[in-house]
């Protein structure tokens, strides 16, 4: 069964002036409780979406997902999942010979010899991969 996000609450529900019985008022607390339950539902949902966002977009290098952004409102009306999926799209998924090679030369001596930035544009060159 997907997963259906949470609908967007409408203003909150009042009581009509003339409920004045027990069944009416009952009626009314019942329906209130619901819409509070949905609107903290729908809230938690959107600061989730949001803090999703946020850490994918600030743990993957922006070349990769800057075809995404808007020049006014960057990633905030990307969807976490979209974002996702435009990632497995165009950049594939990593293979266990990759892995297997990341980690060799991860693993592989450095020369000291060597300034330190030829170390850290090694990693780099391998993030990218």
């Amino acid at each position: 069964m997907p997963f259906e996000p949470p609908l967007i609450q409408g203003p909150e529900p009042s009581l009509p002036i003339t409920a004045t019985s027990a069944a009416a008022i009952l009626t009314h607390q019942e329906t209130h409780r619901q819409w509070k339950d949905s609107k903290k539902k729908y809230n938690q949902y959107k600061a989730t979406q949001a803090a999703l966002r946020t850490s994918i977009t600030s743990n993957v290098d922006a070349q990769f997902v800057n075809s995404l952004s808007d020049s006014t409102t960057k990633y905030l009306l990307v969807d976490p999942m979209t974002i996702i999926k435009h990632l497995q799209t165009n950049y594939g998924e990593v293979s266990q010979e990759d892995l297997a090679e990341n980690e060799a030369l991860m693993n592989s001596p450095w020369d000291h010899t060597t300034p330190v930035e030829t170390l850290f544009a090694r990693e780099a060159f391998q993030d990218l991969r």
